[in-house]
């Protein structure tokens, strides 16, 4: 198995470059041809490898890298211990228009052409606002009413 050193690995783009031992031309190393996994290998590193040509670049890279040598008390892992993400910023508490209320069962800030809270669904609380169609009417007579007045209508002619 060849080796050589790693002359620069670039951790934060995860590929790298060998120099060989033979003297041959500088092999790219790619974070998944890195046997132990990203944070393996350092700049300096001694490693061993196994030369593939690569038909998509039509070159040789280096596969199945690995550090040689005593570990020297470090841990397997030489990367940064990584960052946790910070959580998305928040958003802007959206404008209160006029006329916008607050639902009294979760809070939420409800536009004020709505009659019922978006979020729990919970109606508008405090009498309205006055006008407006009564949503109601027609709605209790049943369709058998209905034919039968069709029908006492058109026996009186």
């Amino acid at each position: 198995m060849p080796s050589g050193v790693m002359i620069r690995w670039h951790d934060d783009k995860g590929f790298g470059f060998i120099k060989q031992d033979d003297g041959g031309e500088d092999l790219f190393c790619h974070v998944t041809g890195l046997l132990d996994g990203d944070g393996s290998v350092r700049d300096g590193d001694e490693v061993k490898y196994k030369v593939e040509f690569d038909d998509r670049k039509g070159k040789d890279r280096a596969q199945d890298v690995e550090r040689v040598g005593g570990g020297g008390g470090r841990s397997r892992s030489r990367s940064p211990p990584r960052r946790r993400r910070s959580p998305p910023p928040r958003r802007a508490e959206p404008e209160k228009r006029p006329g916008d209320w607050d639902c009294p069962e979760c809070g939420a800030l409800v536009f004020a052409s709505k009659d019922a809270c978006f979020k729990c669904g919970a109606p508008r609380d405090g009498g309205g606002r006055g006008g407006g169609r009564d949503r109601g009417r027609g709605r209790d007579r049943s369709r058998s009413d209905d034919r039968r007045r069709r029908r006492d209508r058109s026996d009186s002619y």
